[in-house]
């Protein structure tokens, strides 16, 4: 029998492994499948690889709770139609649903949204009128825009974009060669240790780029 680390007890989100189920060898390597019990008293079989990345949390009641937080508080707010909301719901698509078209360069490159928005549409709704979201634009002249392209979804890493600023953004992701070593600006960020948003302004302004790294 393959060897695997025994995580007899330990927690995954709502589930708790309880015993090793069975194994499975597949062309992508061997899979090992746990018994887990739920929170709300279920259990259920888990691939081991799919617990401790966290994909999977729960036996399913947790995605029933979040869409029920998400029922509630759209009719609590009446926000259903507006605009903000399908933004909202569009950006945890390409964050969770792998069967969304845009979650490889999303989900699954490790883009999450914040806890304070998850599962409060109030609450993303509040900062977006506080920070620069224009009710008047016309469709795709005001959207929200990842300030580190490889950071996630929360207040100090968003902002609402003009299609100016959008285009100015794209230019910004292009490969930046400097000592002969090539990276992206966000790459750049973090091996030189400086914020994101400090370096992108300073690049910005056209500051030459060893001024920009120091």
């Amino acid at each position: 029998m393959t060897k695997t680390i025994d995580i007899t007890r330990q927690k995954f989100g709502k589930l708790t492994a309880i015993n090793l189920h069975h194994i499975k060898k597949t062309n992508k390597g061997t899979r090992h499948y746990w018994l887990c019990r739920c929170e709300c008293g279920n259990e259920v079989i888990v691939r081991k690889d799919h617990l401790t990345s966290y994909k999977v949390r729960s036996c399913g009641c947790l995605n029933k709770e979040q869409l029920n937080s998400i029922r509630h508080l759209t009719v609590k707010h009446n926000h259903r139609k507006h605009r903000l909301y399908h933004i909202w719901i569009s950006l945890k698509g390409r964050c969770y649903n792998k069967s969304n078209t845009k979650y490889k360069n999303y989900g699954e490159r490790g883009v999450r949204v914040c806890d304070e928005w998850i599962n409060n549409f109030a609450a993303f709704y509040d900062w977006s009128i506080e920070n620069g979201y224009d009710e008047n634009a016309k469709y795709g002249e005001c959207t929200i825009e990842r300030i580190d392209v490889n950071g996630n979804y929360e207040p100090s890493n968003c902002k609402w974009a003009n299609e100016q600023e959008q285009a100015n953004n794209r230019t910004t992701n292009c490969n930046i060669t400097y000592n002969n070593e090539t990276h992206t600006l966000a790459e750049w960020a973090r091996i030189a240790k400086i914020k994101y948003a400090t370096l992108y302004m300073r690049y910005k302004r056209g500051w030459s780029f060893e001024k920009c790294l120091q």
